[in-house]
């Protein structure tokens, strides 16, 4: 079977790309650079469709509610 590229992983493609942006957003929250974190979670929120498992889901969303704790917006950590 012939891989046509863009069609056939895009489930795993998202899946990684939450997975590394929270990895990196996590990174950026411990060098104490909290907006440019809160920039790529955001955009990792914004672009979290079905495709993305529930552990992935859970872990980027507790990853962005403690960088906004560290920022003092408790409202929407």
């Amino acid at each position: 079977m012939l891989a046509v590229p863009g069609v056939d992983n895009v489930e795993a493609r998202d899946e990684e790309f939450v997975q590394l942006s929270v990895q990196l957003a996590h990174e950026y929250v411990k060098l104490g650079k909290l907006r440019d974190a809160g920039v790529v979670y955001k955009r990792s929120l914004s672009s979290t469709h079905q495709t993305v498992s529930n552990e992935t889901r859970v872990v980027l969303l507790l990853r962005h509610a403690e960088s906004l704790i560290k920022i003092g917006d408790v409202d929407q950590g």
